[in-house]
Formats: structure tokens, sequence, C-alpha cells
């Protein structure tokens, strides 16, 4: 128990909840691909640079058939040392230095690109801490890549679909903004630890019915202390109604018998 707090006579006892869902298993709308060597296992789309993220959207201009970076990287593999496998993708150095390709889209050229296609929308994420588990997102939408471990991102196919619209709104733009980062921040709570369940004693302090576990975030917020006491207001209006029923049916009672004992005449 990390924490109590007093509500109309009751107790609502706080704790850490030890078995949170992964906000990762829920139907998201977005998902994470982490290049920081410290967090790349948690990619979720298997590539593991900034160059090999971007470069999904835009083709390699100076190979004849347009071949994207994913299918070249395939073809350059048996120049390039075994132990990079481990990393995935290669970086633009990896590249220069090993099979001297030259750079033929600079980073910020490649990043302006895919912003300007719009076929795909991002938040750039960051991963603090020594167990990198301070995850946050940025407010700005299709934000530079300096200095951040990954993205958390979402295509344009994809969101219209599932609004089943033809074309992006900027009133849908801004929509999945909020998600994206709404997303982030849910599973910063879930990486840090930050998940929360109540217990309710009653004024005896006696166990209860009431409970309820998996709230992400500070456990302060209004939304899991306001649930918890409108648990307690229904059980004390319930209760009240109860009492209220009990007292009436034996008022009926009462009056029943005396009708029946009194004397006849009377």
């Amino acid at each position: 128990m990390i924490d109590t707090k007093e509500y109309r006579g009751y107790t609502i006892e706080i704790y850490v909840d030890d078995f949170p869902m992964s906000p990762r298993e829920w139907d998201n709308l977005g998902r994470f691909s982490w290049w920081s060597r410290e967090v790349s296992h948690l990619t979720e789309d298997g590539i593991k640079n900034a160059a090999g993220w971007l470069l999904q959207y835009i083709p390699c201009p100076k190979w004849p058939s347009d071949t994207p970076f994913r299918a070249i990287t395939e073809d350059m593999r048996r120049h390039v040392h075994a132990d990079k496998e481990e990393y995935g993708y290669y970086s633009w150095a990896d590249f220069y230095r090993d099979v001297e390709l030259e750079l033929y889209v600079p980073m910020q050229e490649a990043t302006e690109r895919v912003r300007r296609s719009g076929d795909v929308m991002w938040i750039t994420t960051t991963a603090h801490n020594d167990h990198y588990t301070d995850v946050y997102g940025d407010d700005t939408l299709n934000g530079e890549f300096d200095g951040r471990d990954g993205v958390y991102y979402v295509e344009r196919a994809a969101v219209l679909k599932e609004w089943k619209r033809t074309r992006m709104s900027k009133k849908l733009r801004e929509k999945v903004s909020k998600i994206l980062q709404g997303e982030v921040k849910v599973y910063g709570h879930y990486a840090a630890g930050e998940v929360y369940g109540y217990v309710v004693k009653d004024p005896d302090g006696e166990d209860t019915d009431m409970s309820c576990w998996g709230f992400y975030g500070d456990y302060h917020d209004d939304y899991m202390l306001g649930e918890a006491k409108a648990q307690i207001d229904w059980q004390i209006k319930h209760d009240a109604e109860e009492r209220a029923e009990h007292i009436k049916r034996a008022r009926e009672r009462e009056i029943a018998l005396n009708a029946i004992n009194q004397p006849k005449g009377v």
C-alpha cells in the first residue's frame, strides 16, 4: 500500500498494480520504431535506425530500378561486418565506411521528403534513465530526429481506413496527433511502473467488494479517486435505500398486525 484516502467514512487504500497489462497489447493506432541501441529490442517494425525508417518511404535514386533501401541492404550484406547483423539496418556511416557508397540522400533532405509526402505521421520519442523506462513523446507532429531515440508513427493509409475517409483533413490530422501522444504517454506510465489500483474498506475497517485495478498515471488525479468515490457514493445510496425499504416493510407489517389484533367493533 502506498497511500490512503478517507471519504465519507470509508477508506480508499491505494496500491501499485503488480500485474498490469501492457498497453502494447491493446488495439493501438500507432507503433514504435526504436533506434537507440539500448532500446532497439523494443522496436515493433524490425527497423533499428532512423535512415532505415525514413527510406521505407522514399526510393533510392541511384539504383536503376529505384530499389528501396531495405532491398539494397540485403544486396550489400556480404560487404558488411557480421557483428552489424545484430543491429539490423545499417546507418549512413556504415554504408560510407564499409561499402564506400556515396551518401545519396542527406538525412535532413530525407526527413523533409517524407514529411512532405504525407504518407506517414510521427511523433519523436525519447527513453531516459539506466533502464530506459522513462518514455516521452514530443508534442510536435513530424518533428526532427536529433537527440531522439525513435518515433511513434502511423501511416496515412491506415488512418484513412480506420476513419473511412478518402483524404486527410486538418481536423483528422490533429485528432491523430493527440491519439499518438496519448498512446505514448500511457506506455510511458506502464514502462515506469506507474500503474495503480485501489481497495475500499468500510467504516468498520472491513473489506468490501469495491476495488479496481489498471489505472495508468498519477494516482492523485481525479480519475482513479473519482471512480473509488463514485463506488462509495453508490454503496451509501444503496445502503440507505435498503434501510428505507426495510423500515417501510416493517411499518407495513406493524400496521397489518395491529389491524388483525384490533377488537371487532372498536
